[in-house]
């Protein structure tokens, strides 16, 4: 189930403390991601705080890189006093398109501290290179003959 945000939610506030404080937690969200092009790959960061790299999967399929996973709502013992719950559970999915001068066999990810990096490295040939500027001879002179 998709949540919007409504910025008049906060105007609600003080009837927050009456029995309809606390919400399901939402059955769906989307990880935030930073994506960086460096001159030799593209690195992908996404937060993933409490996952483990079997709840990830990292996939590329006609050019499309997907990032998707599962955080599992964990019920929570009405006696803890626990009164609202803001943190997302569920499935997500993200989807980016990749150009084709990347190497996807040597994609690589790793998740570290809740944080997942995909690796993209690009292919040698979309590489920036610096041409040799060579001197050459001197072209001879061509004889133009006037019309006349």
């Amino acid at each position: 189930m998709l949540e919007l945000w409504n910025p008049l939610d906060r105007l609600s506030f003080w009837s927050d403390f009456g029995d309809g404080w606390a919400r399901a937690p939402v059955e769906r969200f989307a990880p935030a991601v930073d994506v960086v092009e460096r001159p030799d790959s593209f690195e992908i960061t996404a937060e993933l705080p409490g996952l483990k790299p079997e709840d990830v999967e990292v996939k590329l399929e006609n050019g499309v890189l997907t990032l998707s996973g599962k955080r599992n709502y964990e019920a929570k013992d009405e006696q803890e006093g626990y009164r609202r719950v803001e943190r997302h559970y569920g499935s997500f999915t993200r989807c980016f398109s990749l150009p084709k001068d990347v190497r996807g066999d040597d994609i690589t990810a790793d998740l570290r501290d809740g944080v997942l990096t995909v690796k993209v490295p690009k292919d040698a040939r979309a590489l920036p290179r610096k041409i040799e500027v060579r001197a050459s001879a001197a072209l001879p002179e061509q004889n133009v003959k006037s019309a006349a």
